[in-house]
């Protein structure tokens, strides 16, 4: 029989050892004391506290069996091991300074920005609503509630619930710290919501007027009193308008930290019932406008008169932009704000096409959909009389030398003053 000889196993592949940079190490603490560890060669000087070489040290022979995370290193290294690394040296180090105001290390520049604004930018005062001559008159009138723009009542009125919560929470904040809260907080509002929600904040007060309601019920309104409130509009409103009431009624709410019952079971069959049973109060849908309207409005205008060219860019634009009447137009004087309104700031583009059209754009500060973030208008040329194109280069040439402030489709008086485009001026 032929002898078996043994199966010999492959020797591994030598393993070579990482090396190190030609840098200095530093160490948060301080080396071992001699004689502390068996595997040391040579002890450690005490001196070598602050700074010692590496060079001083040799490592024990490791063996395949010594220990799991050696497993993969087998047989062949036998020879003990040792790092020649006389440049690399160990230097303990002090944590840097925890940065305060008191330290005399500068800030960097995020820091110095915040800095300032805690010193520069202290507790500004928030403006008092101003009071309306056109505020309704109620039929019973309180402090509670001042008279003033439907927009500022959800911000002035008030009930013993708010001031009650407002005092506790003076507790532990500034006032002035506390009114600036208030105010960014109703900020965040678009000044035609606050106006819609302040409508639906004074048909509760009327209701609860009209029952004698408690000033103590009314906030934070229990789910019974805002069900009996949509009840008492059912049937002679449109359910759109009920529930943009109470819509109202939940920001005056959450504003002045009130709890919020809208959302009850109770509420929400209420909600149901006031859509069903007022369809009759919903207003017929408007005629979409067509190219036709448009013609007919073309001929109808002067386009060297500075308002006739004003609005004829605005129609085109709204039209071929697909944007809201409430992008390109001002709703009043009051309520011009260029947070939301476009001013002649703008940016504005002008673009020739390889096929002889043109295309122009500019950016607007707000939509409905996109809030702060706005958009890019775009309108591209026609080869007929509807061109916006056209419409805005005639616009921006006879009105020009307006003001940075102005909407960007104000027009110029006969005094050389300008005005904003009025939706109303149409």
């Amino acid at each position: 029989m032929d002898e078996v000889q043994p199966t010999r196993r492959p020797s591994p592949r030598p393993v070579s050892l990482p090396k190190f940079p030609n840098t200095h190490f530093t160490m948060p603490f301080s080396p071992p004391s001699p004689n502390t560890n068996p595997n040391f060669s040579s002890p450690v000087p005490p001196s070598a506290t602050s700074k010692f070489s590496l060079s001083h040290l040799s490592f024990p022979t490791l063996h395949a069996s010594s220990a799991p995370f050696v497993s993969t290193l087998h047989g062949s290294l036998s020879s003990p091991l040792s790092l020649d690394i006389d440049s690399c040296s160990l230097q303990s180090v002090q944590p840097p300074p925890l940065l305060d105001r008191t330290s005399t290390v500068p800030p960097n520049a995020y820091h110095r920005r915040f800095l300032s604004t805690l010193e520069t930018s202290p507790l500004i005062q928030p403006t008092t609503p101003k009071l309306s001559s056109r505020a309704p008159q109620l039929d019973f009138p309180s402090h509670l509630r001042p008279p003033v723009s439907a927009a500022d009542r959800l911000m002035a009125w008030t009930t013993p619930y708010a001031q009650q919560q407002r005092s506790t929470l003076e507790a532990s904040l500034p006032p002035a710290l506390l009114n600036k809260a208030y105010l960014t907080t109703h900020s965040a509002l678009a000044p035609s919501t606050r106006s819609v929600y302040g409508a639906g904040l004074l048909r509760f007060t009327q209701f609860c007027d009209s029952w004698k309601i408690n000033e103590q019920d009314r906030m934070p309104a229990s789910a019974v009193l805002l069900t009996a409130f949509a009840s008492q509009c059912t049937g002679s409103y449109s359910g759109k308008t009920i529930n943009s009431w109470l819509a109202g009624l939940r920001s005056w709410h959450i504003l002045n930290r009130a709890p919020w019952h809208g959302d009850d079971d109770w509420v929400r069959l209420a909600r149901t019932t006031a859509s069903k049973q007022g369809t009759a109060f919903k207003r017929p849908l408007r005629a979409p406008v067509s190219l036709e309207h448009l013609h007919t409005l073309r001929r109808g205008l002067d386009l060297t008169n500075p308002f006739h060219a004003a609005v004829w860019a605005t129609a085109l634009t709204t039209f071929f932009g697909c944007r809201r009447l409430g992008e390109t137009t001002v709703k009043s004087l009051a309520s011009f704000d260029p947070a939301f309104h476009v001013t002649r700031n703008t940016t504005t583009s002008f673009r020739q096409l390889s096929n002889r059209s043109s295309l122009m754009s500019f950016r607007i500060p707000w939509t409905k959909t996109t809030k702060q973030e706005g958009a890019s208008v775009v309108l591209t040329s026609r080869f007929d009389d509807l061109c916006p194109v056209t419409a805005m280069h005639n616009h921006l040439a006879i009105n020009k030398d307006a003001p940075s402030s102005m909407s960007f489709f104000g027009y110029k008086n006969p005094d050389g003053s300008f005005s904003h485009l009025l939706r109303g001026a149409y």
